[in-house]
């Protein structure tokens, strides 16, 4: 029998820092006849999308939501 090991949610600051640098460095393509989204997710609305994970979106709190339950984990086999 595995055993459970209880396990909070932590992100590193690191790895939060990595991502809004990298979505903050995005780079847009043309979005050339797509005012009405026909052909797709229209460039603006990821942009905002962006913009909210890089600098609106508190990882902090949703963690703090999230290990309100309490999170395990369990080796089963060989994979994690």
């Amino acid at each position: 029998m595995q055993t459970l090991e209880q396990t909070p949610i932590h992100v590193p600051d690191e790895v939060l820092d990595d991502l809004r640098q990298r979505l903050r460095m995005t780079k847009w393509p043309l979005d050339v006849g797509n005012d009405d989204g026909f052909y797709g997710v229209r460039r603006t609305d990821l942009q905002e999308l962006v913009e909210y994970w890089a600098d609106g979106f508190d990882w902090r709190a949703a963690e703090r939501a999230m290990n309100a339950y309490e999170q395990y984990r369990v080796d089963v086999g060989d994979v994690p």
